[in-house]
């Protein structure tokens, strides 16, 4: 579940770098009671403010589910138990990464699906690649000017109503 946690942190550093570059007013939306608190708020706002693809969303959901598994349940419980055998079948990052396979030498092929064998390593496959991904992603992302809106291009324009008179 380290790799959940992971995962989780690096949706907060995404929205860190997207938001104000006000410390105190991120932290407060972040922390644990705020806003910005959970999993499954952050997954929705990163994918709300386009940050995320939808297979990237999907996976992430699933990842929710998978630890909350864990997490809620007073039983022993393992990677190959319902639901959370079905819950990693679904997963999509690693089948994405299977189409590339044209483009793998037979020896990459092996050892990528050498390496995704039980549900427990597709979990963690999954979750490597969306942080790889979201790290990628997070390192693009430039804080937002307070009072300015977005045109088209992604250029900030003075927004009228914070002008002053």
């Amino acid at each position: 579940m380290v790799g959940a946690a992971y995962v989780d942190d690096l949706l907060a550093g995404m929205l860190r770098s997207y938001l104000v570059d006000d410390a105190k007013l991120v932290d407060a939306l972040l922390e644990s009671q705020g806003p910005l608190g959970t999993f499954s708020s952050r997954i929705n706002l990163v994918y709300a403010l386009g940050l995320i693809r939808d297979d990237q969303l999907a996976d992430l959901n699933t990842l929710r589910k998978i630890r909350n598994e864990f997490a809620h349940s007073h039983k022993a419980l393992s990677f190959d138990v319902q639901p959370i055998c079905d819950l990693c079948d679904n997963l999509n990052q690693i089948r994405l990464m299977s189409l590339l396979r044209g483009q793998m030498s037979a020896e990459e092929r092996d050892i990528l699906l050498d390496r995704v064998k039980t549900r427990r390593q597709r979990f963690v496959g999954n979750c490597v690649h969306l942080a790889v991904g979201l790290m990628v992603r997070g390192a693009a992302i430039k804080h937002r000017e307070p009072g300015r809106e977005l045109d088209s291009s992604g250029s900030t324009l003075p927004f009228e109503g914070n002008q002053p008179a």
